[in-house]
């Protein structure tokens, strides 16, 4: 599957209502410079015969999310401490 010309290209072959699946990295990327927020994003469209719609979900990798906590959890104890 591939984008041009703002079409959503699909392999040939591919039967309409198939799951596409699949993953993407971007090495020395931030969701920032690739113009992307944290979230679901769904594109639906109508064809002749019925509807099809591709859902994206844009998440942070587990080791993001540890770090995330375990800062939290830091500036909650020094909070803490200080009192």
């Amino acid at each position: 599957m591939s984008w041009r010309d703002d079409r959503f290209v699909t392999a040939d072959g591919y039967l309409s209502g198939s799951p596409i699946l699949g993953t993407a990295t971007f090495e020395d990327h931030t969701f920032e410079s690739l113009g992307l927020n944290l979230g679901t994003y769904t594109w639906s469209w109508t064809a002749t015969g019925g509807g099809d719609s591709i859902t994206l979900d844009i998440i942070p990798e587990p080791s993001t999310l540890i770090l995330l906590l375990t800062a939290a959890l830091g500036l909650l104890l020094h909070t803490r401490r200080k009192r």
